[in-house]
């Protein structure tokens, strides 16, 4: 059931967020050299590697080490889609070929899977766009401390013994209002 909702809602999406993906690709080949998509490796479901797709925000060459607030490498476009979460919108076509979903633990760069020794369970299920640690107050900040990857992991590990389709309806009904905060 969840898959069905993901597919069905995620290209639903996808086709009404084409248009604007189509201006932010143009934007941000005008405006700086290199890719216009991002892509880094990822572990989803079952420990397998996926490569998440991202909005380029950064100048190239620029992505060995975490984001900083007012991180130089990002670009003035870089900001603004950032600032309002549309460096996210490339990962719907992660949601419909399969390897992430619309509301589940957030998939985090290889070295802090490696770095924090994550529990197995975090990966028994898809990654998502969105997660309860996400409308909890942790999206878009750096990493930070164990103690807050200790929180975020908490939050992960409740999503996942709690999950249901409302328990994803109102995960992604509270996004928009946390992610500007």
């Amino acid at each position: 059931m969840k898959r069905a909702f993901d597919l069905v809602v995620g290209s639903l999406l996808l086709i009404a967020t084409l248009p604007l993906m189509l201006l932010i690709a143009v934007v941000v080949k005008l405006t700086s050299r290199g890719p216009v998509l991002f892509r880094q490796y990822r572990i989803g479901r079952n420990r397998e590697r996926f490569l998440l797709l991202k909005f380029r925000t950064m100048a190239v060459g620029n992505h060995c080490t975490q984001v900083e607030e007012d991180d130089p490498r990002v670009t003035w476009v870089g900001r603004l889609l950032r600032k309002f979460s549309l460096d996210e919108l490339p990962q719907l076509l992660n949601v419909v070929y399969g390897n992430m979903s619309l509301a589940g633990p957030r998939p985090y760069p290889l070295f802090i899977d490696c770095t924090y020794n994550l529990p197995t369970e975090r990966y028994t299920v898809r990654p998502g766009i969105t997660g309860l640690a996400q409308v909890s107050g942790y999206h878009g900040k750096k990493i930070g401390s164990r103690k807050e990857m200790r929180k975020r992991t908490k939050l992960d590990l409740q999503y996942i013994e709690g999950q249901s389709l409302w328990l994803d309806l109102k995960i992604i009904a509270r996004t928009p209002f946390v992610m500007y905060q």
